[in-house]
């Protein structure tokens, strides 16, 4: 099993920082639910065979960890503010 990182105090910001954004992903989710926009589960299983491929062939990248939360997060500070 998994286990968590160990919290350490002066890591506690980049900590809130992280729930903000997982925070946010989950309302989105259900506020995605509850207006009845959802994805079949063949077309999301679709969408991760073609990413995959992309990947696998070189037509895309893999983002770096840290690239990818911060984009994240630049997104998430966009919603919020519009």
């Amino acid at each position: 099993m998994p286990r968590g990182n160990e919290f350490e105090p002066e890591n506690a910001a980049a900590s809130a920082d992280e729930d903000d954004v997982t925070l946010a992903a989950i309302d989105d989710g259900l506020r995605d639910a509850r207006a009845d926009r959802t994805v079949g589960l063949e077309e999301v299983r679709e969408v991760l065979e073609n990413r995959w491929n992309d990947l696998k062939s070189g037509r895309v990248a893999p983002l770096d960890g840290k690239e990818a939360v911060d984009r994240l997060r630049q997104k998430s500070d966009n919603r919020r503010r519009s």
